[in-house]
């Protein structure tokens, strides 16, 4: 059996939001009943919407999602609770985060 290498420290920092920093993402294709559509320049944050919409239907909803756009998610960066999660990991696999109530998650 090889002896178990050592690892570096794990990272403490936590991804940008995506409105901060869009993420690079592959879109797939998607079918004629549907089409992407974009909430940021440079073809960034997509959104799927119906290809039925007309223009004036499909700038209302982009203006609603625009104004929105935080509660909505692209990485696991955007979900509210990611840091507990990865608080609640740290501290059950590694033992080396101590746990304290943080009301911003109750």
């Amino acid at each position: 059996m090889q002896p178990l290498e050592p690892v570096g420290p794990l990272s403490t920092s936590f991804p940008k939001p995506s409105i901060e920093e869009p993420p690079k993402l592959e879109l797939k294709e998607l079918p004629s009943s549907l089409k992407y559509s974009f909430l940021c320049e440079n073809q960034t944050l997509p959104v799927v919407l119906s290809s039925d919409l007309t223009l004036s239907q499909e700038k209302e909803v982009i203006h609603l999602l625009k104004e929105n756009k935080e509660a909505l998610g692209w990485t696991m960066a955007d979900i509210k609770c990611h840091t507990l999660i990865f608080h609640y990991i740290r501290t059950t696999i590694y033992g080396d985060i101590i746990n304290t109530y943080n009301p911003a998650f109750h």
